[in-house]
């Protein structure tokens, strides 16, 4: 994901954000600010214990809220990139596909991790960028898209 894109001075999403790894290494390649989103409260309370371990509390903000809610959020005042990593087979890519069709929740870039069983059946009508990594594909939809 970051071989793709430069997040330096940045604003960066991470949705289904689990321990927030993905947050964490956006601020460790210069995000300006990191908002991490995950309905779990473990894993919310994971993501702060990390962000006080590693001494970059004052750069994130944690959403405890479901998804959909975090996108249409961002469709208000979107970050510049957001990375979603549902869990596979869970049904949610097509509900994400939709989201970012009607909401445009990012502003330069949305980055959609799916397995290759859920992708191949979606149908889209806006353009994304599909790299296929094995089973994995990662759906990219961008402004230059």
């Amino acid at each position: 994901m970051f071989d793709l894109f430069d997040v330096e001075d940045a604003s960066f999403a991470d949705v289904f954000a689990g321990s927030g790894v993905m947050g964490f290494e956006a601020l460790s390649r210069g995000a300006r600010e990191v908002m991490m989103v995950d309905i779990s409260r473990r894993s919310v309370r994971a993501i702060i214990k990390n962000a006080e371990l590693l001494g970059v509390k004052e750069k994130i903000k944690v959403m405890q809220i479901d998804f959909r809610k975090a996108l249409e959020l961002f469709g208000a005042e979107p970050p510049d990139f957001v990375f979603l990593d549902p869990p596979f087979n869970s049904g949610y890519v097509a509900e994400v596909i939709r989201l970012v069709e009607r909401h445009h929740p990012f502003n330069r870039a949305l980055i959609l991790e799916a397995s290759k069983h859920e992708s191949s059946n979606i149908d889209t009508h806006i353009n994304a960028e599909i790299r296929r990594y094995g089973d994995i594909w990662l759906w990219i939809f961008s402004q230059e898209s």
